[in-house]
This record gives C-alpha cells, structure tokens and sequence, in this order.
C-alpha cells in the first residue's frame, strides 16, 4: 500500500530522549487509520538512545506504518525549518508535521487528517488546535490561525511558500502573523480547520465552542503538547487568563478539580495524558 501521507516528528539531539519516546508510544498506541511513512527529523544530529527507540517502535508492529527512517539535520534555524528540509527530501502528497513535545490521544488520527483535508477549498491546512490570540500590535485579536504543532498541509503547497528567516520572531510571524500560513491560505479563498479526538472537522468560526485548546478541559483534544499540558496543569486563574488570551473569553474554564489535577500531572510526566492509561 502506497501512502498518502509522510509525518514528521522533530526530535533535536538536544531533547530528552523521553519526549521521542512518548511520540513514538502514542503512535504505537493509536492506529492510524490510514498508511503512513514516519520521518523523524534528527535536528542537530541523532541522539543517543533515539535509533533504540525507533527499533522498539517499529517492533510494536504500529497500525498504518509503512517505513520509518531518521533524516540528520544541523541544528540551525527552528522546528519550521527542519520542516521545510524534510519536505524536500520525500515525495508524498501531504505532509504531516509534529514538533517535539507532541503526543497523539485518539485514534484513526491519520485518515481523519486526511479526509479532512479532501474536504477543503485548497490550498488547505488541518491542525489539532487553533487560536484567535494576537501575536502584536500588526496582528490584533481575533487573529485566528492554526497552531503548527500538528499541522498538515500538501506537500507541493508547503514548499511554495518562502521559508523565513532564522529568527525565532521569524517563525512566530510565519505561523500567525499578517502574512502568516493561516491568512496566506484564507486571503487565496483555501480552508482551515482542526480535528476534535473523535476526528470531527471544526472551521474557523466553531473552534472557540470545542473543547479542544483552551477551552473547558480540552476532553476532545486529539494532539497534546506543552501549551495544553501548561492549560491542564495550571491553577484556575491562570487557565481563565490563558483562555482570555486565545478566545477572549474565559467562559468555557471551570475550576480546577484537584484529585484530577493531580493524575493528570503524573500523566504528562509520565508521558501519558489524561483519560489515556
């Protein structure tokens, strides 16, 4: 079977193994539904430990995957950098990019992506999460875009676009600036939209009403990373502030549940997530 789709995880020589781990873990977890080949992009170099764990991954027999191999990348630039790399270097029709703390929660992630993006005007790009935040004073709330911690775009569209510079400010106005991915794709009459655990397709105007980032305990949240754990696992004020910030509203926070809070930061220490033993 010929697959549609390459995903990329990026993993710098410098992360903890653990954060490869937990990935790798989560995709052994939760079928794709669809098949895939996996490229982890090995940004500075391959780490210690990180070609044992790909053995391990690959032995768990995973649903959906074809082939997995590492790229070697020097360490310069940020995560959309070694994106653009790795998009050069396979011939897939999308692709699929998760930065290094990303963790699948649900399953048939990959053919819900896919379909997804079939269902769009093009050019068209999927996420797992989304916000309106503002990112300065150029771009004001509501500023939607999505996040490009799981984001899949098609691969011919992807490497049209101008790579910016190599500067983390760079990266931020790329992702969710005036002339960012997100307003470049909706200004050329494309679409946006993110996918809820169960892999329903939500557009713009709905993603403040799902709970998927930022909004009540993000229960339908189908890619977890370090900005959702930071909202799951902060106090209640700081999550109403947090919501504020992405929505503008802080409406869909409830209070903290403190046994709950607990297990859900073991957890994510623990390369869990929340209702996923």
């Amino acid at each position: 079977m010929i697959p549609q789709t390459t995903v990329f995880y990026l993993h710098r020589r410098v992360n903890p193994l653990g954060w490869l781990q937990a990935f790798l873990e989560s995709l052994a977890r939760y079928p794709a539904g669809a098949p895939y080949n996996l490229v982890v992009l090995a940004k500075g170099g391959i780490a210690d430990g990180a070609e044992a764990a790909i053995e391990d991954y690959r032995g768990s027999d995973p649903g959906g995957l074809i082939d997995v191999r590492m790229l070697e990348l020097p360490d310069d630039g940020y995560d959309i950098h070694a994106y653009f790399s790795g998009a050069a270097d396979v011939a897939t029709r999308y692709v699929l990019f998760f930065n290094s703390y990303s963790r699948l929660l649900g399953g048939n992630w990959l053919s819900a992506y896919e379909a997804a993006i079939a269902a769009l005007p093009k050019p068209a790009m999927v996420g797992a999460s989304a916000a309106y935040e503002a990112l300065d004073r150029t771009t004001p709330f509501p500023n939607r875009h999505i996040r490009s911690n799981a984001m899949m775009l098609e691969r011919a569209y992807w490497l049209s676009l101008e790579p910016p510079t190599l500067e983390k400010r760079a990266c931020n106005r790329f992702e969710a600036g005036t002339d960012g991915i997100s307003r470049r794709i909706e200004r050329a009459g494309g679409g946006l939209g993110i996918l809820t655990r169960a892999g329903k397709l939500v557009l713009p105007p709905e993603w403040p009403k799902v709970p998927v980032y930022r909004v009540d305990q993000q229960q339908e949240l189908l890619v977890a990373d370090n900005r959702t754990a930071d909202f799951a696992l902060s106090s209640y004020f700081r999550r109403r502030k947090l919501a504020r910030l992405a929505w503008g509203t802080a409406r869909g926070v409830k209070p903290s549940r403190w046994p709950a809070w607990l297990a859900e930061r073991r957890a994510w220490k623990e390369g869990r997530w929340p209702g996923n033993p």
